[in-house]
């Protein structure tokens, strides 16, 4: 089965271009430090965001390249054989590179935990209809469900006349005491 061709056009709605530009800007500086690292070559990247907000990745740096770009510097001292470092800079990006990714890693590591404990917390407020009793209607409930929040009643039930008689024990000792 093949793909068809997908019509590249501007996004005209503003909350899906953010959702578009904000999905996509970091592959485009993934990419761009891919290909520097893979082929030693200086690299810039300058993104705006829709809303005007820039991102810059460079490789070595942003300012070198556009350094390079103006010819106001090397024109290109990390190509090749033509290397003064001895492959330090090499190593120092590789370095970099393996940072960035274990972050990305962690970031969806992160990312994923956070997705969790929001479920463990609609799940927690699911499991107490009784806060959401006064709001929700009872008959779409299930037998199962019926009979469960039946159970939390009786446990609120028992836990207010427990309270009842420790407040009453309460009251009858301050006032023989009076």
């Amino acid at each position: 089965m093949r793909r068809g061709k997908v019509k590249i056009k501007p996004i005209t709605n503003a909350k899906a271009r953010h959702v578009c530009f904000s999905k996509r800007h970091q592959v485009v500086i993934k990419k761009a430090n891919e290909l520097s690292i893979l082929c030693g070559v200086n690299v810039a990247v300058a993104v705006f965001s829709p809303v005007g907000k820039p991102f810059f990745f460079g490789c070595p740096t942003a300012q070198a390249v556009t350094r390079c770009l103006l010819g106001m510097g090397p024109s290109n001292p990390t190509m090749g054989d033509e290397r003064n470092d001895s492959g330090d800079e090499i190593r120092i990006l590789q370095e970099l590179n393996l940072k960035y990714q274990q972050l990305q890693q962690e970031n969806e590591v992160e990312k994923k935990k956070n997705r969790l404990s929001q479920q463990a917390v609609n799940n927690e407020h699911g499991e107490h209809l009784m806060l959401q009793w006064p709001a929700s209607d009872l008959n779409v409930l299930g037998l199962n469900e019926l009979e469960a929040f039946g159970t939390k009643l009786n446990i609120i039930d028992d836990t207010i006349n427990s309270y009842h008689v420790v407040l009453s024990s309460r009251e009858g000792s301050t006032n023989s005491d009076a």
